[in-house]
This record gives structure tokens, sequence and C-alpha cells, in this order.
């Protein structure tokens, strides 16, 4: 997922991808070269933050790091984009929720796949409710 958004960002006039984190040094190399290279690869989220002060963080990585990346990324002044879940538990939630209003800061939440009831159906699709 992580990978998909990268490429995306890279394709944008005027945005710069400053850096890319993975844990496999493989991945994130590649990743690199695909992208043209000269981009600081780092193996750790926080480093990356501290050390590249970004205006923006993409969060797509485990939702078990949602909300310790998020909440690092906001109190370090970057605007927040992450993929859902937005945390593991609503309190980690309202924490993000509330750095985010506390500095001042945008959070964005993708949530790309519409999810379905088990009761709904595709037909459900082409009716207003779902619009």
């Amino acid at each position: 997922m992580g990978s998909s958004h990268a490429r995306g960002y890279a394709e944008i006039d005027g945005f710069e991808v400053a850096g890319l984190v993975s844990r496999n040094p493989g991945t994130r190399e590649a990743l690199c070269e695909q992208l043209g290279g000269g981009i600081r690869t780092f193996a750790d989220g926080e480093e990356a933050i501290e050390q590249l002060q970004p205006d923006v963080v993409s969060i797509n990585t485990f939702p078990d790091t949602h909300e310790r990346f998020a909440l690092h990324a906001l109190e370090s002044g970057a605007h927040v984009f992450m993929e859902k879940p937005i945390a593991t538990t609503a309190e980690g939630g309202q924490r993000i929720v509330d750095a985010a209003a506390h500095g001042g800061r945008k959070l964005v939440v993708g949530t790309r796949r519409l999810v379905l009831d088990e009761r709904d159906s595709a037909e459900g699709l082409e009716t207003e409710r779902y619009l």
C-alpha cells in the first residue's frame, strides 16, 4: 500500500517525496530506484520524521503502528494522511484527532474500499442509498 502511495505522490507536480520508510531494506531501496533515486530511506518512521521534518507524513503501515506514528508526526508539526483504521482503539483515535486539532494540522484518513454489510449485495451499489 505504501509503495503505491509513494508512486502516486511522485507524479504530482510540486510534490517532493522527501523520504521512504520500510523495515525491509530491499523494499525501500527498490522503491527509491523506481522513483528515480536520490530519496533518503529509513528503517524507522520516527527517525525519518525527526531528520526530515516533512510538511506531510503518509502513514501506510500496520494498524498497530498508526497511533504512534501519527502522534509523532503531528507533534512534529506535520499534516498526516493515513490509511484506515486511524488507530486500534477509540481512545487512540481520539488522541490523534485531538493532537491534529490542538496543533492546527490536517488529518486525512483514507477509506479506499467500500465495506458492505453482509446483508447487502452488489445490486445495492446501484441504489441511491450508497451515493
